[in-house]
């Protein structure tokens, strides 16, 4: 991804790589493994589309998991 300031406070722009928590309807999921942005200061974190497709199908599954 491409670094640069953050879009809600304008400091830096960390490169990151790890598991990030995500609420998903009552509960969290864990995402592992993945590489995003994160701000140095308010650690608001930033996903490029290849990240984000992996969040959704990641999502998608543990929804069809609970449901069956």
């Amino acid at each position: 991804m491409t670094k640069g300031t953050c879009p809600l406070c304008g400091s830096k722009l960390l490169d990151k790589k790890g598991d990030v928590l995500f609420p998903l309807k009552r509960r969290t999921i864990t995402v592992k493994n993945i590489e995003y942005l994160e701000c140095a200061s308010c650690h608001e974190k930033l996903f490029g589309h290849e990240t984000q497709r992996i969040i959704e199908n990641t999502a998608y599954r543990r929804t069809k998991k609970s449901a069956a």
